[in-house]
């Protein structure tokens, strides 16, 4: 009887000590405030780090041949030295991204430029906060004329972020970076 008891005991301990809120998860009232006024001026820059493409057979294979960036694995596609960037200024969104993955239809292939690239206004743009990771979400629609994108993108109060790309010719891709206020004019 005393053994299931101290087991009983253990179980409730590990369940009320992981379930349990950790303090240095939470976000402060300043952090909160300065991604307030970041996201409320619409002038800011989400500057990408690291890719995580759809890992299929195929990206498999290309990671496999050593054909990924020095230092990179396909769950962490490292974007150092590159231009990868989503700008949001006013009511308009431009983004250019590298793109690691595979195309799911034919369509108008640029060999000078075979990253994600849009620039304009979106539709079906919505900002709105996440009360369970301290945040904002933000997604949108936008068409660079060969292409449609749905993008979202979580922004956290420690300034990371994380941005989901979708498109009507490609496969879902992720880019991981920070947000910052952007000084571009």
């Amino acid at each position: 009887m005393r053994f299931f008891s101290g087991i009983i005991l253990i179980v409730t301990l590990v369940m009320v000590l992981g379930c349990a809120s950790n303090p240095k998860n939470r976000a402060t009232p300043e952090q909160m405030a300065t991604l307030d006024s970041l996201l409320q001026q619409r002038s800011f820059v989400i500057k990408a780090d690291w890719a995580k493409p759809l890992p299929t057979q195929s990206m498999g294979a290309i990671a496999n041949a050593g054909l990924l960036p020095l230092g990179s694995t396909l769950n962490r596609i490292d974007l150092a030295g590159t231009e990868s960037y989503l700008r949001v200024s006013g009511d308009s969104v431009m983004a250019r991204f590298p793109y690691f993955g595979e195309q799911q239809m034919p369509g108008i292939y640029n060999p000078d430029d075979a990253g994600i690239v849009f620039n304009g206004v979106p539709t079906d743009f919505e900002m709105r906060p996440n009360a369970k990771q301290g945040g904002y979400n933000m997604s949108f629609n936008i068409n660079n004329g060969t292409e449609s994108f749905q993008v979202s993108a979580l922004m956290l109060t420690s300034k990371s972020s994380t941005v989901t790309i979708g498109s009507s010719h490609r496969r879902l891709i992720q880019y991981f970076g920070k947000i910052s206020a952007d000084t571009k004019e």
